[in-house]
């Protein structure tokens, strides 16, 4: 049950901030985004995890799966929004404030 309450959520997000987020755009940040967490990961287990979600959000928007975009980018964490920051990234920096509730 709680799972499914998890991905009720996320279909509330995607379906709430959903239509501003240009998907195939975003697919080519995310990629952005990635390239650069690997870049500068330590190799430690968290952010090794951090780098995954942010490519099952880049593979989840490729499919057209917002609800799946916007729950792994949540996953992705603090890191991936600085990641993005940093990149100049403003596609992957609304879709992340989007999954984490930062306005």
């Amino acid at each position: 049950p709680n799972s499914f309450a998890h991905e009720t959520t996320f279909v509330q997000i995607w379906n709430q901030a959903g239509s501003a987020i240009d998907l195939p755009g975003l697919v080519l940040e995310l990629a952005t985004v990635r390239a650069g967490m690997k870049e500068i990961s330590a190799g430690g287990a968290e952010q090794d995890l951090a780098i995954a979600d942010v490519a099952h959000a880049e593979i989840s928007a490729k499919k057209q799966d917002g609800p799946a975009v916007m729950r792994h980018l949540r996953e992705a964490g603090m890191w991936a929004l600085d990641v993005a920051k940093s990149a100049g990234t403003e596609i992957a920096i609304a879709a992340l404030k989007t999954a984490m509730g930062i306005r």
